[in-house]
């Protein structure tokens, strides 16, 4: 690992830009997705699978929260962010990667993607790889469950978009009033890129998966702000977001959601996760709550 890491400073390892360098007429496409160059980067952060295979590993990496240039200027980031414990664990991840790469060029045996990060040594560290996350990429969460009435639901949503795949990934997790997941559900959007739509959308989808619970509350919270506005307030003006509001509150049967209740509240940093993966599948069920956790 520490040999490939060399390479990769001494920008020596052949990726087919590299090698084009080197042999006349040697095609520079990627042999992965056939589209881009396959440059240092695109091999090992910015393709959209291996992006996928970062939020995968140990490390729950969302790579494209470093903006970069080049791979020199990337591990620069990541070896100023990540403690000693993850720098291992990255190291091992990245070497995992390239391999996984090499096998496909050369005809081997690849893994699963779902096992290809089995093997990294994370000895010495119980934490879940939630936790193993650095404080630094994390968002803000509580420190702590904060305990629902009882008989009652709560509904968290979440959208991610990728505006070069033309689709966005709906995201629901319901929890009783114990915190349990009790229901979730992931979804693919095709042709969904504009961010208000896709939060709307993934509103009203986690809606259509709690409404199958039988529960007297329901408590929902979203990181888009403008979601919570507009079903607090629906006498705004008609629009295709008006519209798909209404859908949502035809959803609650008419559930009692005063303005300032927390029955709706945005959570404390409003963005989006924006995130390429092909690993998402719409599924349904019951979900232990530690893997539900995205770091």
């Amino acid at each position: 690992m520490r040999h490939l890491l060399w390479r990769i400073l001494h920008e020596s390892i052949p990726s087919n830009v590299k090698l084009a360098t080197r042999i006349p007429e040697f095609p520079k496409t990627c042999p992965r997705c056939g589209l881009e160059d396959e440059s240092r980067l695109h091999a090992l952060k910015d393709y959209n699978v291996v992006r996928g295979l970062w939020l995968t590993s140990p490390l729950n990496l969302r790579v494209d929260s470093f903006p970069c240039r080049n791979t020199t200027e990337w591990l620069s980031q990541v070896f100023s962010v990540f403690k000693q414990e993850e720098l291992q664990i990255f190291l091992q991840c990245l070497w995992l990667i390239w391999t996984d790469r090499n096998n496909l060029v050369f005809g081997n045996t690849r893994m699963p993607f779902q096992t290809l990060f089995r093997q990294v040594n994370t000895v010495g560290n119980n934490n879940s790889s939630s936790d193993r996350t650095s404080k630094a990429l994390r968002h803000a969460a509580p420190s702590s469950w904060q305990r629902l009435p009882a008989d009652s639901t709560k509904l968290y949503t979440d959208a991610a978009l990728s505006i070069r795949n033309l689709l966005s990934v709906a995201n629901a997790v319901c929890r009783d009033h114990n915190g349990k997941v009790v229901r979730w559900g992931v979804s693919v959007l095709h042709g969904i890129t504009d961010v208000e739509l896709a939060e709307v959308k993934v509103f009203l989808f986690g809606i259509q998966i709690a409404a199958s619970i039988s529960r007297a509350s329901l408590f929902c919270e979203s990181d888009a702000l403008y979601v919570i506005n507009r079903v607090l307030n629906p006498t705004n003006a008609i629009d295709p977001i008006k519209l798909i509001m209404d859908d949502c509150l035809v959803a609650t049967k008419g559930a009692d959601l005063p303005t300032g209740s927390d029955r709706l509240k945005p959570v404390v940093s409003p963005e989006v996760w924006r995130n390429d993966s092909d690993f998402l599948k719409v599924s349904h069920g019951c979900r232990s709550e530690e893997k539900l956790k995205k770091g």
